[in-house]
């Protein structure tokens, strides 16, 4: 017999979205599966629901898409070198190709700043939300890169 982890079926889909928005009903299968992602097109609030566990574990969730702009500067596509690792990453982002202490700034996807500091090969993540971030590496030859927070 064959070992490792349990596998079931989850459905996440939309239950109410903003009109002109296009529906989500995604399957996947755990543990294969551990991600999915819906880009909405449309402002407004999203409500969604995980089957099987919506009704015996209150799997559902919204999500509010706002007009807005980032703060994130734009940078030419000018090839730094710079690797961050692991991504995701639960507690530690490494950065490799820093040649001193650099200032960072991370964002949240909606472009509010969330922690910014100075290193020169590592910053402590362990406090974020799990999701998507964007880091902002300064100095000499800027660099613009998004990462997960598990």
């Amino acid at each position: 017999m064959g070992g490792g982890a349990p596998s079931m079926v989850h459905t996440i889909t939309s239950t109410n979205i903003p009109l002109g928005a296009a529906t989500f009903d995604q399957i996947w299968q755990a543990p294969a599966d551990t991600f999915f992602q819906y880009v909405p097109q449309v402002l407004g609030l999203y409500e969604y629901e995980c089957t099987p566990h919506a009704v015996s574990y209150g799997m559902i969730g919204t999500f509010n898409v706002i007009d807005g702009t980032t703060n994130v500067n734009n940078y030419s596509s000018e090839e730094t070198n710079l690797i961050i690792y692991p991504n995701p990453s639960p507690n530690i982002l490494n950065i490799d190709g820093l040649y001193s202490e650099t200032e960072y700034k991370i964002y949240n996807l909606i472009g509010s700043l969330i922690i910014s500091g100075k290193t020169n090969k590592a910053i402590d993540i362990s406090n974020l939300i799990g999701g998507n971030y964007i880091i902002e590496m300064l100095g000499e030859k800027p660099r613009v890169m998004k990462f997960i927070k598990e």
